[in-house]
Order: C-alpha cells, then sequence, then structure tokens
C-alpha cells in the first residue's frame, strides 16, 4: 500500500511536529529537524490540487474561530471541528483537457456566484465529509488519532479521520483539483474510492467509538457503490421481462 498512500507519511509529518522527537524520514530530519517550529495547523493538498486566491488564509482564520474550536471527549471531538474540509471545484485548464472531462467535469474554475454548494450532513448534522484536503488542527490529530487506525489496515483514511476529528464543511471557500482525462482513469480512481470505503466497514462497530452518524456515513458509502451496478442490473432485469412477455 506504499504505507497507506499519504496518509503515513502525514502521520508520521504530525507525530514529529507535535513532540519534535527524532525521525526515521529522511527529508523531515534534513529540513525540519533543525528548525525550532511552533505549528498549529496543517493544511494538506493533493499534487493536483490549488489553492485559490487567499484560501490558505481563509482556512487558518476559519479554524481559528472561537466557535470552530474543538473539544475533545471520549478520544473523539464532539463540538467544534479538528478538521475543516473547503468546497473542492475542477480547474478550468484540466476541464478542457479531453472530450471526457469537458462532458463530465462540468463548469471549471472560480464561481462562487453560479456554483453554491449546499451539503447534506452539513446543513443538517453540522458535520461534513472529509476527502483529503483541508486544514487540521495538528494537537487534535495527534491526540485523537493515536493508536486509532492500525498500520496496514485502511487504504484511505480520509472518512475516518473527519469522523474522529469532527469534519466541518467551508462552502465558501474553495479549492481547486484536477479531473480524469478518460474513462479508464476515472475507473481506476473510482475503484480505489470504492476499495477504501469497504476496508473501512468493521468500523462501524460500536468497540471503535463512532457515533451513529459517522457509522452512517460509512454506511452510505457503501449504499453509493453499489448505485451503478444496480442500475445495470435493473436493465438486465427489464429486458429479460421484455423478452418474457414477448414469448
Amino acid at each position: 500500500m506504499g504505507w497507506e498512500r499519504k496518509r503515513g507519511l502525514l502521520t508520521e509529518l504530525s507525530t514529529f511536529l507535535q513532540n519534535k522527537k527524532k525521525t526515521k524520514n529522511t527529508f523531515l530530519a534534513n529540513t525540519l529537524e533543525k528548525e525550532n517550529l511552533e505549528i498549529k495547523y496543517i493544511i494538506t493538498l493533493d499534487a493536483d490540487t490549488e489553492l485559490t486566491l487567499n484560501s490558505g488564509i481563509e482556512l487558518i482564520e476559519a479554524m481559528a474561530h472561537i466557535l470552530n474550536k474543538p473539544v475533545v471527549q471520549y478520544d473523539k471531538v464532539v463540538d467544534g471541528y479538528g478538521i475543516l474540509q473547503p468546497r473542492v471545484g475542477v480547474n478550468l485548464d484540466e476541464s478542457k483537457k479531453s472530450i471526457f472531462a469537458e462532458i463530465f467535469a462540468g463548469s471549471g474554475g472560480v464561481d462562487s456566484y453560479t456554483n453554491a454548494i449546499s451539503d447534506t450532513y452539513q446543513d443538517n448534522f453540522n458535520e461534513g465529509i472529509y476527502t483529503g484536503k483541508g486544514i487540521y488542527d495538528l494537537e487534535v490529530f495527534c491526540k485523537v488519532l493515536k493508536d486509532k487506525i492500525p498500520d496496514n489496515t485502511v487504504l484511505s483514511h480520509d472518512l475516518l479521520e473527519g469522523c474522529y476529528l469532527r469534519c466541518g464543511l467551508a462552502s465558501d471557500i474553495m479549492l481547486l483539483d484536477g479531473y480524469p482525462k478518460g474513462y479508464l482513469p476515472y475507473l481506476t480512481r473510482l475503484s480505489r474510492w470504492i476499495r477504501g470505503d469497504y476496508q473501512i466497514i468493521g468500523y462501524m462497530s460500536s468497540k471503535w467509538n463512532l457515533s451513529k452518524l459517522s457509522r452512517f456515513k460509512i454506511l452510505d458509502n457503501i449504499r453509493r457503490s453499489l448505485v451503478e451496478i444496480t442500475g445495470i442490473l435493473n436493465v438486465l432485469v427489464l429486458l429479460s421481462l421484455k423478452t418474457f412477455m414477448r414469448s
């Protein structure tokens, strides 16, 4: 898994910055150990994700707001937010790179007026879903997630981190992301997401101390993964019935 993709390095980075301990990671050892850094928040981005104008400052301001201050109880955040997830749009250049992207990526670029986003979870339960791009409180991250996720068991940690740290959606702050250029890359990405969703089914058990809403988020992702195959099966059933009726 490459130490669960980026999550392993992110965990080591957070632990190192929090505890100022020695690290075996060459990059961290050469660039950070000699610095006397006081880090409060960390912004995470994918390789193809871009910050828009002032979005980094706006994320910090939102996290620092007194109403968003995370409150930790029972080894999880029960009030405020340990993570904030901004709205993610498609980069204008990426949305025009292929016919597939032009059809399925929608309108690229920044357009806050016509592309205002509402999220069911945030609107009804004051919680969003973390997708790996956003800002988190370093101290709370290390405190809450310590020993929560065993190594080499979960490929996609994003949803779990959002559940334990209580993720909030900042829909008025926008990042720009890439988009697959063709159908096969799109399926590869979708397959990776679905695989990650099925790996965390076990966290629906009460022993992991997740809220009912968090367990429903996991179940809802599983439901969503079955939509396409269910649609195909329905078409096949209808065709079979039509053939049977004709005969």
